[in-house]
Protein backbone atom coordinates (compact mmCIF):
# COMPACT_ATOMS: atom_id res chain seq x y z
CA UNK A 1 0.00 0.00 0.00
CA UNK A 2 1.20 3.53 -1.01
CA UNK A 3 0.70 6.16 1.28
CA UNK A 4 0.01 9.90 0.16
CA UNK A 5 2.79 12.31 0.80
CA UNK A 6 2.12 15.89 0.81
CA UNK A 7 4.61 18.54 1.13
CA UNK A 8 2.97 21.36 3.20
CA UNK A 9 4.90 24.79 2.98
CA UNK A 10 4.49 26.59 6.79
CA UNK A 11 3.38 29.63 6.40
CA UNK A 12 6.05 32.36 6.77
CA UNK A 13 6.23 36.22 7.01
CA UNK A 14 8.41 36.10 3.99
CA UNK A 15 6.10 33.44 1.88
CA UNK A 16 3.57 35.88 2.90
CA UNK A 17 5.45 38.70 1.64
CA UNK A 18 6.28 36.64 -2.11
CA UNK A 19 2.43 35.73 -2.47
CA UNK A 20 1.04 39.44 -1.21
CA UNK A 21 3.43 42.37 -2.26
CA UNK A 22 3.60 43.41 -5.73
CA UNK A 23 6.40 43.04 -8.38
CA UNK A 24 7.24 47.17 -8.28
CA UNK A 25 7.46 47.21 -4.32
CA UNK A 26 9.46 43.90 -4.05
CA UNK A 27 11.82 45.60 -6.71
CA UNK A 28 11.59 48.88 -4.82
CA UNK A 29 12.91 46.59 -1.57
CA UNK A 30 15.65 44.66 -3.08
CA UNK A 31 16.85 47.94 -4.44
CA UNK A 32 16.75 49.33 -0.81
CA UNK A 33 18.36 46.45 0.39
CA UNK A 34 20.99 46.75 -2.31
CA UNK A 35 21.95 50.70 -1.78
CA UNK A 36 22.34 49.26 2.36
CA UNK A 37 24.42 46.24 1.33
CA UNK A 38 26.91 48.55 -0.71
CA UNK A 39 26.72 51.33 2.03
CA UNK A 40 28.71 48.28 4.65
CA UNK A 41 30.93 47.08 2.27
CA UNK A 42 31.93 50.91 1.25
CA UNK A 43 32.48 51.25 4.75
CA UNK A 44 34.55 47.80 5.26
CA UNK A 45 36.79 48.81 2.24
CA UNK A 46 37.30 52.00 3.97
CA UNK A 47 38.22 50.88 7.12
CA UNK A 48 40.54 48.30 5.94
CA UNK A 49 42.31 50.63 3.51
CA UNK A 50 42.78 53.10 6.91
CA UNK A 51 44.12 50.22 8.66
CA UNK A 52 46.29 48.83 5.72
CA UNK A 53 50.30 48.41 6.42
CA UNK A 54 52.02 47.64 3.94
CA UNK A 55 55.24 45.47 4.16
CA UNK A 56 58.26 47.14 3.79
Amino acid sequence: MKKNIVNKVTSTPLSNFVKNTSQEEKEKIYKDIMIKVCDIQNEIIAKAKKNFQPEC
